[in-house]
């Protein structure tokens, strides 16, 4: 398989920093809840393991909130975009790369929709030589 798309119907939930209490680092619970509702989202939806270099596309929808006025187009308000994209792309290890090392290129926004989802498209990169020889 060369490419993989799934729509998980959840609210995007960022990826919080661990925290530390007495000493000890551990993720914060709704961290680890959203990154388990991804991982059996996409075992359930017959996720392919891509080998090398994958490009992926992430799109989080938000339900816009009554308070937010319908001419504001996007949400440019927490959660931030790249803790958004961490959690996705740490839940998707051993399940959609063996490692996130292995994206090579990403694309990834948020906007306000009628219903809240993670959109996930995941390609296998093709090389492709340039004149001079190199990759």
């Amino acid at each position: 398989m060369n490419s993989y798309y799934v729509e998980i119907p959840m609210t995007p939930v960022a990826k919080a920093r661990a925290r530390t209490s007495n000493g000890h680092a551990y993720t914060p619970e709704k961290t680890k809840a959203a990154e388990e509702m991804i991982k059996i989202y996409l075992q359930a939806n017959h996720a392919p393991l891509f080998k090398g270099a994958v490009s992926v596309h992430l799109i989080f929808d938000f339900i816009r909130p009554k308070s937010v006025s319908q001419k504001r187009e996007y949400p440019t308000v927490v959660p931030d975009l790249d803790n958004l994209t961490k959690l996705v792309l740490d839940a998707a290890n051993k399940i959609l790369w063996d490692d996130d090392s292995q994206i090579v290129q990403i694309y990834a926004g948020k906007r306000y929709a009628l219903k809240a989802s993670i959109t996930i498209m995941v390609k296998q990169m093709v090389s492709i030589r340039r004149s001079d020889g190199e990759l």
